[in-house]
């Protein structure tokens, strides 16, 4: 299995891909800050919310995100240009990886997928072929790569479409409800809105998701399926743009599942490089560690996708094993939520609601999620702590769930402000589930 891993296989699709992958993560970036995704997320806010343990983060905020920004788009055209691959490969994974983790906010997971990707990225030799680092000699010429460089790309797409019709495979999403709620708001869509208005769209719909995410790489994996998946994937990836406006993702997946084409498709428009030395073949040892931490790796990516069924109640409503399991674009999740601040000296209550402090991107996303409601309300302790007051903090979240009348989300009875965050397992102050 090591000797296989290792051997040389053509590098076409791994150097497509660097190039796609850095011109897009540039574009993102670019975006970011004309379209003011900087300013709403990293300048507006009077905090942000970081990933539970990365609160140092709070440091990411205000105008010199801007630089920082920059900087990552840079970066991400150096990557695509095969300049100081290694270098800026790492830059780019660093502060792209710190930027999501800093505004869970705006989570998604297509910003999770770009990290996995960026690392995976800059482990490779992406650079030996195309690219000005060959061009100005600082690396090798090589038309192959080892195959485990291919495999890890193969493996991380194969998980991104598995686990999300693996996800798809609830009551709510079959019967339709979530894209109900969607196609209702999009029927004015050019492209779209005479199909999305007929009654039958939202279940046919969900099951084609299903279908498409089940069938996709199998398809993929084989010659004569290969073109017909792929004009599929054109079509799904086009219609979730027009309706959903999620960004670059849909330029993303079409991009990776170039990993499951033949050497001779790239061969058939990628220059082949005239290879100058031999690349360096890793020791035993290193082999080793190579495929230990790929293992690892693998392990992981199939853990975390299904660490809900190990957490009582429904994912769908607690959000616990929710982040980084590939459940892309699920439920629809609406509430309203205030904050009942009791001064433990004088009994004193007062209300507050996330709208009064915080801009409206922040306040609407707050009800539904209960670890930004944990997180507002040790915001709240810790103003008011400074404020010389000893507070309490019980939280009322009201939220519908795929259109259902809104039920509580959050125990009313639990002081938010003394409760610790707990890991992988069921917080008892969310409550698990609404009723049907």
């Amino acid at each position: 299995m090591r000797t296989k891993a290792f051997e040389a296989t053509d590098n076409g699709a791994l150097v497509v891909f660097r190039i796609l992958f850095g011109l897009m993560m540039f574009v993102e970036c670019l975006m970011q800050i004309v379209a003011g995704g900087v300013k709403e997320a990293f300048v507006d806010p009077p905090l942000l919310f970081p990933a539970i343990g990365f609160e140092w983060l709070q440091v990411l905020h205000g105008p010199i995100m801007f630089l920082y920004v920059t900087i990552m788009a840079i970066a991400a055209l150096a990557v695509a240009a095969g300049l100081y691959f290694r270098i800026s490969s790492i830059i780019l994974a660093t502060l792209w990886t710190f930027f999501y983790l800093a505004q869970q906010i705006n989570y998604n997971n297509h910003y999770y997928l770009m990290v996995l990707l960026c690392w995976m990225l800059a482990l490779t030799p992406a650079n030996r072929r195309l690219s000005l680092d060959v061009k100005q000699g600082r690396s090798i010429a090589s038309n192959a790569c080892p195959r485990w460089c291919t495999f890890l790309f193969q493996f991380q797409v194969s998980c991104v479409f598995v686990f999300a019709a693996i996800a798809k495979l609830y009551p709510d999403w079959t019967h339709g409800l979530p894209l109900k709620l969607w196609f209702a708001e999009e029927a004015g869509n050019p492209y779209f809105g005479f199909i999305v208005r007929q009654s039958w769209a939202p279940i046919a719909f969900s099951w084609l998701g299903i279908i498409f995410d089940l069938l996709l790489i199998p398809a993929l994996c084989f010659k004569r399926t290969r073109n017909i998946a792929f004009i599929a994937a054109l079509f799904f990836n086009f219609f979730n743009q027009q309706i959903f406006q999620i960004g670059i993702f849909p330029f993303m997946a079409l991009s990776s599942t170039l990993f499951f084409f033949p050497a001779s498709f790239y061969d058939s428009f990628l220059p082949e490089e005239k290879t100058v030395g031999v690349p360096v073949q890793a020791s035993d040892q290193k082999q080793k560690m190579i495929l230990s931490l790929i293992s690892v790796y693998m392990l992981i990516q199939l853990i975390l996708p299904i660490r809900h069924f190990f957490i009582k109640g429904d994912v769908t409503w607690t959000d616990e094993g929710h982040k980084m399991a590939w459940r892309m674009m699920l439920r629809d999740k609406r509430g309203f939520t205030f904050f009942e601040i009791v001064n433990i000296r004088t009994g004193e209550m007062r209300i507050e609601q996330p709208a009064q402090r915080l801009p409206e991107r922040q306040a609407i996303d707050i009800p539904g999620s209960p670890e930004l409601c944990w997180q507002y309300a040790q915001y709240l302790k810790k103003l008011y702590n400074g404020l010389g007051q000893k507070v309490k903090i019980f939280v009322n979240s009201e939220v519908s769930l795929n259109g259902r009348i809104s039920q509580p989300l959050i125990d009313t009875t639990v002081d938010l402000a003394a409760t610790p965050w707990q890991g992988m397992v069921h917080k008892q102050w969310i409550l698990t589930g609404p009723k049907q």
